[in-house]
């Protein structure tokens, strides 16, 4: 995928529908701010950039919030037009 932080948002929703304890997206410099705010946000409990061991490239593992067992964000969306990027 090319678009790091369209990849970023569909994993987050995966992760909130699956339940998961921790989710890792691709190392860029845009994922690590918009995880960034949303660990100041809390929406997130916490994360940290890791080195995978099988392809040698970073990558940023988060750990998503939950709440009485629901997840304290449920979906992330992106919305663009064509030309003019809107995050």
């Amino acid at each position: 995928m090319t678009n790091l932080l369209a990849d970023l948002s569909v994993r987050f929703n995966v992760s909130s529908k699956r339940n998961v304890e921790h989710f890792f997206i691709p190392y860029s410099n845009l994922n690590i701010s918009v995880v960034a705010l949303l660990l100041k946000y809390n929406c997130i409990s916490s994360f940290n950039v890791d080195l995978s061991p099988l392809t040698r490239k970073l990558r940023i593992k988060v750990k998503p919030l939950y709440l009485l067992s629901e997840p304290l964000i449920r979906k992330i969306s992106l919305v663009s037009k064509p030309g003019r990027r809107v995050y």
